[in-house]
């Protein structure tokens, strides 16, 4: 006869997942009652405790990341590289960023390394004697587009009357109020993810995935998931299925005597 092997997953390393196995548990004992085999064996006040508080943190964090994608996804579009966006699409940064560039290209044709005054990275190469100025705009990266803005309403402002961007050229008013708004709303995007990680790394502690944490540190769900999955392993000998009703997986294998284990006589 072989022998019968008893797997049983407890999703360990998910703070959602442990969310989930922690409710299916208490919701069985609860439902159990006077009959539950946690009775005086697990201090499910304590372990109630934890989950609710694992609960309360990561439901916010959850709640952080959406806001914070939203936060950017607007601020991709004050930008001008959201999704359907390009250099024409009028009265973004990048759009503004263009017509800066555009102009810059002929006021300075032939000593274009001075729009560096405005931010703008210059290299120079020549090609068969024709000189050829390059200016480098960071179009694919937000936070590069944001600092070149920056850079150019600074100089700007620096300059006050005599400043060559003139009304004329550039609405630099609407300009800086959509590197503005774009600024705020990536800056707010930074402080939700911060958030975020301090939420989920207190619910990771409180479950105990943080460094150094094992299923031997008391009070974490990870310490009450092991204690009650091998409390009811020994009530539930022999019929260890019943486990599943308490949200944990359970895998039934049998090794045979041909995989090693000799067979009794």
């Amino acid at each position: 006869m072989g022998r019968k092997n008893i797997r049983v997953g407890l999703t360990i390393g998910s703070v959602d997942k442990s969310i989930t196995l922690g409710t299916a548990i208490r919701t069985r004992h609860i439902t159990l009652g006077v009959n539950s085999p946690l009775n005086n064996q697990v201090d499910m006040t304590e372990y109630g405790n934890i989950l609710n508080e694992v609960i309360a943190q990561r439901t916010p964090a959850k709640q952080k990341t959406g806001e914070k994608e939203a936060f950017n996804e607007q601020a991709i579009n004050l930008i001008g590289i959201g999704a359907g966006q390009n250099l024409q699409t009028k009265d973004t940064v990048y759009w503004y960023i263009g017509k800066v560039h555009s102009f810059y290209q002929s006021k300075f044709k032939g000593e274009e390394e001075q729009a560096s005054l405005w931010g703008f990275n210059i290299t120079i190469t020549q090609t068969g004697g024709r000189r050829n100025a390059n200016f480098n705009i960071p179009y694919n990266s937000p936070e590069g587009l944001l600092e070149l803005a920056s850079d150019i309403i600074n100089k700007h402002t620096t300059d006050g009357v005599n400043s060559i961007l003139i009304p004329a050229i550039i609405n630099m008013t609407d300009f800086q109020a959509k590197f503005n708004q774009a600024q705020t709303l990536r800056e707010d995007a930074g402080d939700l993810d911060a958030e975020k990680q301090a939420g989920n790394e207190l619910a990771r502690n409180l479950c105990g995935y943080g460094e150094g944490q094992t299923s031997d540190t008391p009070g974490t769900l990870y310490f009450f998931f092991t204690k009650i999955r091998d409390l009811l392993l020994t009530v539930n000998e022999g019929n260890e299925s019943q486990l599943e009703l308490w949200g944990m997986k359970v895998v039934v294998s049998e090794t045979s005597a041909s995989d090693g284990e000799q067979a009794p006589q």
